[in-house]
């Protein structure tokens, strides 16, 4: 794969799915500041009833201390696209970097039939290895598709729930919002990454087991199979991995 279909923004990949999920964004963005202000109201109530009993006031030390989370959560309502942005941009320079100092090889998950004598039998061990290929090819396809959608996703309801950073018993809410989309970004790293070891691993014959004759061709083909299925496994399980390695609960 090339390093260009992982390193695009939301507006490169898909200006239509990105369009709307910033509609979704402004639309629920409003909500977003009513529970701000909800938020607001009902702590300036509990101080005030508290200073109320203690026969104080609302000092201006105390006002910047309740209001700094405020502008915060209102920062991060406002601010959501532009900090989604500057998470996935970050992804893509490491991409970048990665795709100049390593060059990119294929992998060939087809088998070397050699010395495997029947027709049936080479033509569905052929068929398990280009099914096998192919397979291969379109989950990263599939895996590209989802970790973009699951971005947009994010960024439509992102204004929604960063606003619940105002609270010290929801703030866990709007944290993890910011780590599920960092570790979607993160697995585009993660998915390359295994792109450019893949390929010099599998080189290596870390499988390869001695033996001669028929059997070797037959070990062959199916240690060339067995390949394309780790590889493939690796490659759904960097999502796992990207929110393991960010601690998305």
């Amino acid at each position: 794969m090339n390093a260009s279909e992982l390193t695009k923004s939301l507006a490169g990949y898909n200006s239509t799915v990105n369009d709307t999920a910033n509609a979704i964004a402004s639309a629920t963005r409003p909500l977003a500041i009513i529970i701000i202000s909800i938020f607001f109201l009902i702590e300036m109530d509990s101080w005030w009833k508290t200073m109320k009993q203690e026969g104080g006031g609302l000092t201006s030390e105390l006002w910047m201390e309740i209001a700094f989370k405020y502008i915060i959560a209102y920062m991060l309502v406002m601010m959501t696209g532009r900090i989604f942005g500057a998470i996935l941009e970050i992804s893509n320079i490491a991409i970048k970097m990665i795709n100049h100092v390593v060059p990119a090889s294929s992998v060939d998950f087809n088998s070397e039939l050699g010395h495997i004598k029947g027709w049936f039998i080479k033509n569905v061990i052929t068929f398990i290895g280009g099914g096998t290929q192919f397979v291969a090819k379109l989950s990263t396809k599939l895996i590209v598709m989802m970790r973009f959608f699951q971005m947009y996703l994010l960024k439509a309801i992102g204004p929604l729930l960063v606003a619940f950073f105002v609270s010290d018993i929801t703030r866990p809410t709007a944290i993890n919002i910011l780590k599920y989309f960092g570790a979607a970004a993160f697995q585009g790293v993660l998915v390359f990454i295994v792109l450019r070891l893949y390929p010099a691993l599998v080189t290596s014959d870390l499988l390869s087991i001695n033996m001669s004759g028929t059997w070797e061709s037959w070990v062959t083909a199916f240690t060339s199979i067995a390949k394309g299925i780790i590889f493939i496994f690796l490659l759904w399980g960097s999502q796992r991995q990207a929110k393991s390695l960010l601690g998305v609960m």
